[in-house]
């Protein structure tokens, strides 16, 4: 059953007392937690997922120190870039409009009307907010009239015309040095001297993990610590587990089995974290965990994590004016434009069915694709530190021509609708739904793992490559064919259910980078993910 919750704001605003409505799905956990972000004081957040720094409000508003007061502007794409260009707010003038992925990387998948985070971003209006990023697209009657911007309604994208319509804006500024080069800033980097995405705090001290001495502290220095992790909630073993935080491990108690027994644990994260467990050679699928044939004493490492990665850069390598877009960067008259911020490189490593990477072991320098063992099956984003399944055309069990329906019978997670089985086209008969195909993914331990899943939303999104849609080539995939080649340019199923209706879930289209919420009965690709070699 579908559950929403109406959050309603009162805000006393010279006299005038504004109400905004938003609704909520409390079946779906929180894809921009509060916690997520930094309240940096001064009217601007800081988000430790990208890295980023945005202005709470909407240029035209005023930050009061609680919320956001008087009434946003509309402007026109080009007032909006030229507005942007130098602006100082908060001791910066680095701010600009954002380009497409970093706007979207805040919209809140479990609400809507307006669709963020109100508690980081109040008076956000239900409305259409700009992008630096031209939609460049042959395919439309007037390919160079038109700009991506993000929907707050539901956190949908569309294009508007940067001629004739006006939007709202809300500017960002990159979060700062990054010495390490980890894609989190320096400011808020718990170790800015060395490279730890994950910022992975184990005893909860101001150093993570990665430069920490005494990762438990213990006392011991890690040097000499035989256990350096030995802090209960977060190794546990078979013979004695112990309480952790931010989520569930059963059974707790100590457990003592014969060898080439099985035992299965059940692992339940909090809303909002990830579960990241190994050891024991156990596989995690869905809630479970399960150690097959244990030959002796073992150890399992479980943490619970907040999801960090940099974004990608969106491609666009092209700049606009009134003219064109495919025209050279800067443009005078429309500063500031995606394509003149160099964001991170795409960068990715091709892992062989063996798990090993190219060029290691048996795999090959440059190996071909293909379901062999030393053959390339999955590709590692260097950026992200997600590891990605690669599709074939082989007619086998990744195909990319097979099609699933949206089914996950958690109802934790499945926002109140555990969708429809079975409703695709694929050779694995009577399991084309996304959950079994998980589990047939998982059951062959594709590039020697057991922990692939549906992505959740801003994962698939943050793979679009906006620049392949050329005037010369409008057919091919808005990806990077060289890190995810056989990819059709159609519609991929996420994890995410959409919040306003519980029957339907996110997709993102790969034949023009759009996105938009389908019934989950419908047929759509699928490539699965896993959180990388943490």
């Amino acid at each position: 059953m579908k559950t929403v919750i109406n959050i309603v704001l009162a805000i006393t605003l010279l006299g005038v007392i504004n109400v905004h409505a938003q609704t909520c799905n409390e079946n779906l956990a929180p894809t921009t937690p509060s916690e997520r972000f930094l309240d940096n004081d001064d009217g601007t957040v800081s988000d430790k997922y990208t890295g980023l720094i945005w202005m709470r409000c909407a240029l035209g508003q005023t930050w009061d120190g609680v919320t956001c007061s008087g009434e946003a502007v509309e402007y026109s794409w080009q007032q909006a870039l030229q507005t942007a260009d130098g602006y100082n707010y908060a001791d910066s003038s680095a701010w600009r409009v954002p380009d497409r992925k970093q706007l979207h990387s805040i919209a809140e998948r479990s609400c809507f009307d307006p669709a963020i985070n109100i508690d980081l971003f109040p008076q956000t209006y239900a409305d259409s907010y700009w992008t630096a990023s031209p939609y460049d697209n042959a395919t439309v009657a007037n390919p160079y009239d038109f700009v991506w911007h993000v929907g707050f309604y539901s956190g949908s994208v569309n294009r508007s015309s940067r001629v004739n319509d006006v939007n709202y804006v809300r500017l960002v500024r990159p979060g700062g040095d990054d010495e390490d080069g980890d894609g989190i800033a320096d400011e808020i980097d718990n170790c800015p001297s060395l490279a730890n995405a994950d910022q992975l705090n184990t005893d909860g001290d101001s150093l993570g993990n990665e430069c920490d001495s005494d990762d438990d502290n213990d006392g011991i220095p890690d040097a000499e610590d035989p256990y350096p992790l030995e802090v209960r909630a977060v190794t546990l073993t078979i013979s004695g587990l112990a309480q952790i935080e931010n989520g569930t491990i059963t059974p707790t108690q100590p457990q003592i089995i014969n060898q080439g027994e099985q035992i299965v644990y059940t692992v339940i994260a909090d809303s909002g974290y990830f579960p990241h467990i190994s050891g024991c050679d156990g596989s995690l699928i869905g809630t479970e965990f399960t150690i097959d044939t244990v030959a002796d004493d073992c150890d399992i490492t479980l943490s619970f994590k907040l999801p960090t990665a940099p974004l990608n850069d969106t491609g666009i390598e092209r700049c606009g004016n009134y003219d064109s877009f495919g025209v050279g960067c800067p443009q005078a008259d429309f500063p500031g434009q995606d394509a003149e911020y160099s964001e991170r490189a795409l960068s990715f490593t091709k892992i062989c069915n063996s798990g090993e990477e190219a060029g290691e072991g048996s795999c090959p320098t440059n190996p071909s694709l293909g379901s062999g063992a030393n053959e390339w099956a999955c590709t590692l984003d260097n950026v992200t530190g997600l590891m990605w399944e690669v599709k074939t055309d082989d007619g086998g069990l990744r195909d990319k021509d097979n099609t699933y329906s949206w089914y996950n019978s958690d109802s934790n997670i499945n926002g109140g609708d555990a969708g429809s089985e079975n409703g695709g086209t694929c050779p694995d008969i009577g399991n084309c739904d996304t959950e079994k195909y998980a589990s047939s993914v998982n059951a062959v331990g594709l590039c020697g793992y057991n922990d692939w899943r549906l992505p959740v939303f801003s994962e698939l999104l943050n793979t679009l490559v906006l620049q392949v849609q050329l005037i010369d080539a409008p057919h091919m995939p808005t990806i990077d064919i060289g890190g995810f080649p056989e990819t059709v340019p159609g519609p991929y199923w996420s994890a995410s259910p959409f919040a306003s209706d519980y029957s339907r879930a996110w997709q993102v289209n790969f034949s023009r980078g759009s996105d938009s919420s389908y019934s989950k009965s419908y047929s759509g690709y699928v490539r699965m993910v896993r959180s990388g070699n943490d």
